[in-house]
């Protein structure tokens, strides 16, 4: 049986919680109570300047902006992750979605330069399974799925590699956080 555990969906703009920083409340569309939020002014997403198919989408400025969660999903060994992402640049390492430990990320769905997605189990070993694209397509679904032992990346429907899995206790989600060395929250 499938459940959907966290769906946030900024198209629905009357629920967003913002202010003249960017989003403070993104919520969680599931009935979960997983919301995503900001209490950083300088590290919100914007709302309201773009949009694909008509549909709002949230702006990550690429090098401070994220949401987080300080509880999500549980930790099953059977998921899957997907996000609509239009691609404007990358820097290294920029996280489309991540879950943490409170020690370092433990598995992330990222771009690892401006031509390679890695859906990426332990972060701290910077290994992972890789598939690349070519950004400049426009917007695209990017997918992890996971399988018990088995990893896989996705790029509109289309999975390559297989790493084995490793399970932890998350303790924050994120949703768009560069983590580059040395860089901490504002």
């Amino acid at each position: 049986e499938v459940t959907t555990e966290l769906w946030l969906d900024p198209s629905e703009t009357a629920t967003i919680v913002s202010d003249v920083d960017g989003v403070i409340t993104l919520p969680d569309k599931s009935g979960n109570g997983y919301d995503a939020g900001q209490s950083f002014t300088t590290a919100r997403p914007d709302t309201g300047t773009r949009t694909l198919n008509g549909l709002n989408m949230l702006d990550f400025n690429g090098t401070t902006d994220y949401l987080s969660m300080a509880t999500g999903p549980a930790n099953d060994s059977d998921t899957i992750a997907l996000a609509v992402v239009d691609f404007d640049g990358a820097s290294s390492r920029q996280r489309i979605i991540s879950f943490q430990d409170g020690v370092a990320t433990r598995w992330s769905m990222r771009f690892s330069d401006a031509t390679t997605y890695e859906y990426n189990q332990d972060d701290a070993s910077f290994g992972g399974v890789t598939k690349t694209f070519t950004p400049s397509i426009g917007p695209r679904l990017f997918s992890g799925y996971r399988d018990g032992n088995n990893v896989y990346a996705g790029i509109d429907g289309v999975y390559n590699g297989v790493e084995v899995s490793t399970d932890g206790t998350f303790t924050e989600w994120r949703i768009g956080a560069y983590r580059g060395t040395g860089q901490t929250d504002p």
